[in-house]
């Protein structure tokens, strides 16, 4: 039987997920991920037990399955890092993309004017949300330590794992999203490694997405030695190859802990007009090109479903959501900002909190789960209409994937709110399908990234409903509490 493995390895937890050649799921293997705060209250992961935790849902795989794949395939939450020594061991935790740790050390790079180099190079504002500021803050307390360890993003740690250090490598989805990559020449620039003070540490080799020189190489699994690793991929550019947005103005929406946004752009860069908006690559077939995208990113999604149910207890499981929320009259609603991590796209404001505008003696519990779902929504809704102005064509239709787009509601909602088609996919899990079909298209046994991921089929579709008017008048509202909620920040 003849299959691709595909290793997501995402922010909550990392699996291994085997495709047929035809892209039907044949095994999930899966271990979930904890979070702990560094002694310099940074957040991270422990970057050890993320490879032994993968290492074990591939042996689990093999076990299942009772034969090797023809190729395996990489995908990854993208921000976060770590350091490797010569040998690829890690020197440091694993930096969570979703630390908000050095927000000051940003505001004092932008107070700089270091984000319009950083903007010019490779298309990112200056932000926590990225790798280089958490350099910064590290060396900064541990240079003697860290000089001549090498960088490692975890599509680099898993790699540099799966050859015992031989290769020490990572992609261009993933390097964009560092800080210190340029985004037209696709490799590190000597500059912004200065600004952030990695000019002392070792970046890893830069090979295009669909690598055909990369193999397993590790006395760990000795039985996949010399098995190809035919794709690596941040985790929302795999989706955005599983959602069939290989073309230029096609795109998805990924419901995850947070909610993002990814447009394909083509073969030029556009840097964008909002600062809050990302230039992105979104693959790169070979050394020197690279198709891109304009990425948003909402940082609470699913996040804020978790709030609902472990913390303020207002339901009792996901599932809850649609039965409660879906009759609840959206005009008499609370206005949730999901700002639990600072806001997102297009704003990148860090010093915020989470707010709940509109309560009265008379709000129910519904009301409040309504507003959280419609807040996710409304966050979606920003970015679109940040991106769009620099699309040729107004977006008509949105593939939609994530454990957050199960809910009805929500996708509803999103259509009501954005007047935009919602096609919510066959998959629910976009990522690891998208690794598989960019490692089929490496392989040659697909001859398009369109063709690979053409099993992924539109499920459900959602179409506007309801008064523009109101949606119109119900979003002015949110826009007017966004502001509220930045100034009180």
């Amino acid at each position: 039987m003849d299959y691709i493995l595909a290793l997501d390895a995402g922010t909550s937890s990392v699996r291994t997920v085997a495709f047929d050649s035809d892209g039907k799921q044949l095994f999930i293997s899966q271990k979930e991920m904890n979070f702990f705060y560094d002694s310099h209250g940074t957040l991270c992961q422990d970057p050890q037990l993320l490879i032994k935790n993968l290492f074990d849902c591939i042996k689990d795989t093999l076990r299942h399955l009772k034969t090797l794949p023809l190729a395996l395939a990489i995908t990854n939450q993208r921000e976060s890092f770590t350091l490797l020594d010569a040998r690829g061991h890690a020197q440091v935790p694993l930096f969570s993309w979703q630390d908000r740790s050095t927000k000051d050390l940003c505001a004092n790079l932008i107070a700089k004017g270091i984000e319009e180099i950083s903007l010019h190079e490779n298309g990112l504002p200056i932000d926590p949300y990225f790798s280089g500021p958490k350099v910064k803050k590290i060396m900064a307390y541990d240079r003697s330590t860290l000089n001549g360890t090498y960088f490692a993003t975890v599509d680099t740690l898993i790699c540099c794992a799966l050859t015992d250090g031989r290769r020490i490598v990572t992609d261009p989805t993933n390097a964009s999203r560092t800080l210190m990559f340029n985004t037209e020449t696709l490799r590190f620039s000597p500059t912004l490694l200065g600004i952030f003070d990695a000019d002392t540490i070792f970046m890893p080799e830069v090979v295009p997405s669909f690598p055909k020189d990369l193999f397993v190489d590790t006395s760990a699994l000795p039985d996949l030695v010399g098995v190809p690793i035919a794709a690596v991929l941040g985790d929302q550019q795999a989706s955005l190859i599983g959602q069939s947005g290989t073309g230029t103005g096609q795109g998805k929406i990924t419901y995850g802990t947070g909610a993002f946004i990814v447009v394909n752009t083509g073969e030029k860069r556009i840097t964008p007009k909002t600062r809050g908006l990302i230039s992105t690559i979104a693959y790169s077939k070979d050394a020197k090109s690279a198709t891109y995208a304009l990425e948003g990113a909402s940082f609470s999604a699913g996040s804020a479903l978790i709030w609902l149910k472990d913390k303020v207890e207002l339901i009792k499981s996901y599932e809850e959501i649609d039965l409660i929320a879906r009759d609840i009259k959206r005009n008499t609603a609370p206005v949730f900002i999901a700002a639990f991590d600072g806001l997102g796209s297009p704003y990148l404001v860090s010093p915020t909190q989470a707010a709940l505008f509109g309560l009265s003696r008379s709000t129910k519990k519904e009301e409040i789960v309504f507003s959280v779902v419609e807040g996710i929504a409304n966050s979606v809704e920003d970015i679109i209409r940040a991106i769009s102005p620099h699309l040729s064509k107004p977006i008509i239709a949105l593939r939609v994937d994530g454990g957050v787009s199960q809910s009805s509601l929500l996708c509803q909602l999103q259509a009501d709110t954005s007047r935009i088609e919602i096609q919510r996919s066959l998959l629910n899990e976009s990522t690891a399908f998208g690794a598989f079909a960019a490692a089929s298209y490496s392989l040659g046994l697909s001859p398009t990234l369109e063709e690979a991921a053409a099993t992924n089929t539109v499920r459900e579709t959602f179409s506007p409903s309801g008064s523009n008017a109101q949606n119109l008048q119900r979003h002015k509202l949110w826009d007017d509490r966004v502001k509220r909620t930045i100034s009180f920040g």
